[in-house]
Parts: structure tokens; C-alpha cells; sequence
């Protein structure tokens, strides 16, 4: 009977471990996501966005454009996206995200979004190890209110490392479904 409780015990206990993890590295890339907006940080945004493969490509793609430019890029979007919220909300901005649903997939079909990236892109093989859609709400706060939207959001791990919505070619959960069903 000790044994049985204990096995219990311990398979309570890694799955509240997953699930923790699970929220700390999908859920929690969200979060830096809007964090580095209201914090104006474009740096820190710039981090939850571009993967080292992405930004390669896209230096790669253009004659005119340098490293430095997607640097300014998204210190401008960070700034221009918090001081909407300010003219909003109000000063003293706050985030909260909160998980409403999750779709995790498995292995199989990170290897087939890995062949996909490949193919169309010239990703290196096993390049993305988790991909999880997340459907979240965000609640922005300010001194003068409040504002809310759920949104979906494609989080991959790539490297050890949560991004947002970086995967090229896939834009939503639909073209990622497709993504998987063709290869």
C-alpha cells in the first residue's frame, strides 16, 4: 500500500513539474513578449522574437538591410506599442498572462515542421525541438484602466530557448496543421 501511495506521490509530482516547466518556457515567452513592450525594451523584445536561423535569413534576403537596423526596428516597435497602451491605459503599466488552452506537439510532428523548414527554408534538420500553440489572454493595466484580448500565439523551442510567433511560413495554428498533415 506505501508503495502504491508513494508511486502516486511521485507521478503527482512530475506531472506539476511539467506543467510548470510547460508554463515557464511557452506561457513565460509570452509574457517577456508584452513585458519588453510596456519596459520599452526593444533588446528584449528583439529576444523573444528572432532565433539565430530567422535573423540570418533575413540579413541574408536583403542588400539594405544589417543587424543593426532589426535592432532599431524593434526598439521603435517597442516604444511606439507601449506608449499606445500609455495614451490608453495610463502610466504604470503592468502584463498578466494567462494560459486558456494549449495544443503541445509530440515529437513525430516537430520533425515533420523540422523537414518542412528544410525544405522551404533551409533550416538545418532537427532545428525546432517543441512546438506548442497557446491561446492566451493578456491583460495590459495602466493607471486608468485596463485592457484584455485572447490571442493565440505559436511558441517554438529552438536551442533550449522559447520564441513567439518566428517560425516562417507559419502564421497560425491552421498552416501549421497543414504544415504537419503534408510531410
Amino acid at each position: 500500500m506505501k508503495r502504491i501511495i508513494s508511486l502516486m506521490l511521485v507521478i503527482v509530482l512530475a506531472v506539476s513539474l511539467c506543467s510548470c516547466s510547460f508554463n515557464n518556457g511557452a506561457v513565460g515567452a509570452i509574457k517577456k513578449y508584452y513585458q519588453a513592450i510596456i519596459d520599452r525594451d526593444g533588446e528584449a523584445l528583439f529576444e523573444v522574437n528572432e532565433d539565430p536561423q530567422r535573423l540570418e535569413d533575413r540579413l541574408d534576403d536583403s542588400v539594405y538591410l544589417n543587424e543593426n537596423d532589426i535592432h532599431t526596428a524593434y526598439d521603435r516597435t517597442a516604444k511606439d506599442l507601449c506608449d499606445s497602451y500609455e495614451e490608453d491605459l495610463g502610466e504604470d503599466l503592468s502584463v498578466s498572462v494567462e494560459k486558456k488552452n494549449s495544443t503541445r506537439y509530440n515529437k513525430d510532428d516537430a520533425k515533420k515542421i523540422n523537414i518542412y523548414l528544410k525544405e522551404a527554408h533551409g533550416y538545418p534538420a532537427n532545428y525546432v525541438t517543441e512546438v506548442v500553440v497557446v491561446t492566451a489572454k493578456i491583460t495590459i493595466t495602466g493607471s486608468r484602466g485596463r485592457r484584455s484580448h485572447t490571442e493565440e500565439y505559436i511558441v517554438s523551442k529552438i536551442d533550449g530557448k522559447w520564441y513567439v510567433n518566428n517560425l516562417p511560413g507559419v502564421p497560425d495554428k491552421e498552416a501549421l496543421e497543414r504544415i504537419i498533415k503534408k510531410h
